[in-house]
């Protein structure tokens, strides 16, 4: 597992950790993220791992 730099942007490594992580996993689970993991980018690059977060209320579609 790698932790990420308290100087990382969340947004910006949350989904890299999830794929290499979910490399590590023999059996079928669920990552469980807060709101930084929901970005356009973060969304396509974990498209194949299930997942389950909040969306932040500062998307107006959230709201």
């Amino acid at each position: 597992m790698r932790g990420g730099d308290g100087n990382e942007s969340d947004k910006a490594v949350f989904g890299q950790i999830l794929v290499e992580f979910k490399k590590q996993i023999v059996f079928d689970s669920i990552m469980v993220c807060d709101s930084a993991l929901y970005s356009q980018e973060n969304l396509t690059e974990i498209q194949h791992i299930k997942w389950i977060s909040r969306v932040s209320m500062t998307i107006k579609k959230a709201q």
